[in-house]
């Protein structure tokens, strides 16, 4: 009983303090909630003096991180240095991370080698020794640098910083007159590894002291600026730089440098220069440089859409071919060359380069494109070859994809399965993209020709997830971002995280962050867990992954517009992932991802004079009234969300070349990579919104989107 009056005590407390003046329980839920004029309206002294434990754990970290995404650094530092200074093990090392990233950046050694201390006194782990070994390097204390890079044992590090090693050795060694070292590591980063940032860097250590230049022997000063110029990517200085230059005998026999060719011609505004330069050395080289040459030929005429010299180059490279991975992506791009120029005659090919590889999934998505260029040319009887005599060299999936087209073009009179010799029925085709994928767009369709209704697996015995302390400390951090509006930072580090994710840690974050509608980052770590081994996609966890977002609006604005709710919810998940604030590259705005001139030509329909395309309410008005005119103007939601997607102007023309196909079948032939996909996505969506909030059958969905589908 005490100590149930001491729990309600320190409640009333807690509901009734302040911080600036502002109760704390409302103040944290406007950071939750992304609103952060009153924090930002503090000054420096406010941030250092207040009680920030009063909005949770990591507070001095979480707030220096709001402000530091704001691009206010002066508040950012003081409140890391709090964060540092006081709180616990995973927000100081945060904090720690934090400054030193800051002071490196400001080129501030003294503070950053002050911060890389205090980090590597907490934790002797690798990755804080190695902050502070940069600090010492950068201020040219070359002894203590020494005495760390020594310490350091083959495999600690990633291939990328490994390589940064052999920089950092290679300059020490000259620092410290070891000629022979230096030369060796530099030589070898400066002719055999392809422009990076390290040839920047490199470049700015021998122009401090030009007879450093001597450490690489002939064609070194040229090496490091070529190197340096592809590295920075102004083609046009590149070819400035090439002009009148003449260089030493063998110069460009090395691979990295025939290959920074390539890099700084890849566009095609400029390709054609690559290849003029490629045709005055490629036949002075021999073995890995000769191949980088043929294989960057193929590459150039690519850019340039000349498809059968880029075929022939990419032809020649073949038998040149180095490694295993540089034959496979040569034979890709010379299938994709195929598909391009001739793919009613890449079976053999396909074949060929199958028959070779024990990887056929690196392929799939050149084999997709192939299907397309084939369903597109009607060559059925091309694609039940692929089925017979390629299938059993397939992916599963890229089995399951031909099984469904040749299925529905069988249901639809289109091909004799049987007289092309394919052993399956058609139901047995269908079945396998069940097996393969039993939520894709594939399988759905498949189950409603079938009669199967979506089945949920029970997760009766999930795996055992067993976890450390560093893995809890993550977790603890990662809760508190959340806490503090920083959802979408957190579900990145979630993303890119590489261990075993805890997932009942999963499971209380998706809860939260829908509760407060940040749908983005909650199918964003969903995702992640659900490509672990051994978690399963639950009916729980489908009504999480296709939520009933945004739904009081849309339901209103679906009504208003006489179109079904989940076919909008199925579009907005699919344009933003129900983010109001989502904003493409091209421009397109809010949960519709409308672009502003198709919004403004479709306000004024609406008589809307004023609107906010951020504003959930606003650009649903609008964009459901766009889809619906779609719809009206298509007259089949399919085709009206090819529209939506690609445009309405190119709906007749691919009509026109396609002719009467199936539906299902036409979707299959659009000529864009993108709106094939997006139709497909679009129908998932619709239909598992549909069935496991609104109590439709996969029947009534799929007729939604394809209302001549025939079973």
């Amino acid at each position: 009983m005490r100590l149930l009056l001491i729990l309600v005590g320190l409640s009333v407390v807690s509901c009734s303090a302040t911080l600036w003046n502002k109760p704390v329980a409302d103040l944290k839920a406007d950071l939750v909630n992304g609103k952060t004029d009153l924090l930002f309206a503090q000054k420096a002294k406010s941030l250092i003096e207040a009680d920030l434990g009063a909005l949770g754990e990591g507070a001095a970290w979480n707030l220096g991180t709001l402000f530091s995404d704001a691009d206010k650094m002066t508040e950012a530092e003081l409140l890391w240095k709090r964060s540092l200074a006081g709180e616990g093990t995973p927000w100081k090392e945060a904090a720690g991370r934090d400054l030193f990233d800051l002071y490196s950046a400001r080129r501030d050694w003294p503070k950053a080698e002050a911060v890389a201390q205090k980090l590597a006194g907490m934790d002797g782990r690798p990755e804080f020794r190695r902050r502070l070994f940069e600090a010492y390097y950068f201020q040219k204390k070359d002894d203590q640098a020494w005495d760390i890079f020594r310490s350091w044992k083959p495999g600690m590090f990633s291939p990328a910083e490994e390589l940064e090693n052999q920089l950092f050795f290679g300059v020490l060694s000259a620092r410290a007159g070891k000629t022979d070292d230096a030369s060796s590591a530099l030589k070898d980063l400066v002719f055999d590894h392809e422009a990076s940032v390290l040839h920047f860097r490199l470049e700015s250590f021998f122009q401090e002291d030009e007879t450093r230049y001597d450490l690489l022997g002939p064609g070194g000063r040229e090496a490091v600026a070529f190197q340096s110029l592809v590295y920075r990517g102004v083609a046009k200085d590149v070819q400035v730089w090439f002009r009148g230059r003449k260089f030493p005998k063998d110069f460009w026999n090395h691979r990295a440098l025939v290959t920074g060719i390539e890099t700084a011609f890849k566009a095609e505004s400029h390709a054609e220069v690559g290849l003029r330069i490629l045709d005055g050395i490629h036949l002075t080289l021999t073995g890995p440089p000769r191949f980088a040459a043929e294989y960057a030929r193929g590459r150039l005429n690519r850019s340039l859409g000349w498809w059968p010299q880029a075929r022939i180059a990419f032809q020649a490279a073949l038998p040149l071919a180095v490694t295993p991975d540089d034959h496979q992506k040569t034979a890709w791009n010379w299938l994709y060359a195929w598909v391009q120029t001739q793919p009613e005659g890449a079976l053999g090919p396909f074949l060929q380069v199958y028959a070779g590889t024990d990887d056929p999934s690196f392929f799939s998505d050149v084999f997709d494109k192939w299907i397309t260029e084939l369903v597109q040319a009607r060559q059925w009887g091309l694609l039940a070859a692929i089925s017979r005599d390629l299938g059993h060299r397939l992916t599963s999936g890229d089995r399951a994809t031909v099984g469904f087209i040749l299925a529905r073009l069988a249901a639809n009179k289109l091909i004799d399965l049987g007289r092309e010799g394919i052993e399956n029925s058609s139901n047995e085709l269908l079945q396998q993209s069940i097996d393969y994928q039993p939520y894709s767009y594939e399988a759905l369709v498949a189950r409603t020709v079938l009669g199967q209704p979506l089945e949920w697996p029970v997760d009766d015995h999930p795996p055992e997830f067993k976890t450390d302390d560093r893995a809890r400390e993550q977790v603890r951090l990662w809760e508190s971002m959340m806490q503090f509006g920083l959802a979408s930072r957190m579900a990145g580090e979630v993303a890119a995280s590489d261990g075993a994710l805890d997932p009942k840690f999963v499971d209380r974050a998706v809860v939260f962050l829908q509760a407060h509608q940040q749908y983005r980052p909650s199918l964003q770590i969903l995702y992640r867990l659900l490509k672990e081994p051994g978690q399963v996609l639950t009916e729980a966890r489908a009504r999480e992954l296709y939520p009933n977002a945004w739904a009081d609006i849309v339901a209103e604005r679906a009504a208003a517009e006489k179109i079904e709710t989940s076919l909008l919810l199925g579009v907005i998940r699919e344009e933003s992932s129900f983010d109001p604030t989502a904003k493409s590259w091209v421009g397109a705005t809010g949960l519709s991802q409308l672009m502003p001139a198709t919004a403004a030509e479709t306000a004024k329909g609406l008589r809307m004079k004023t609107y906010d395309l951020t504003n959930p309410a606003d650009n649903l008005k609008i964009g459901a009234r766009y889809l619906s005119n779609m719809i009206r103007s298509q007259g089949r939601i399919y085709l009206a969300l090819m529209a939506y997607n690609a445009g309405g102007g190119r709906i007749r023309p691919w009509k026109e070349a396609m002719g009467r196909l199936p539906e299902e079948i036409f979707v299959e032939a659009a000529p864009i990579e993108e709106t094939r996909g997006y139709v497909k996505k679009i129908l998932t969506s619709t239909v598992m919104t549909g069935v496991l909030h609104y109590g439709k059958t996969l029947d009534e969905m799929v007729r939604l989107i394809y209302p001549g589908f025939r079973p």
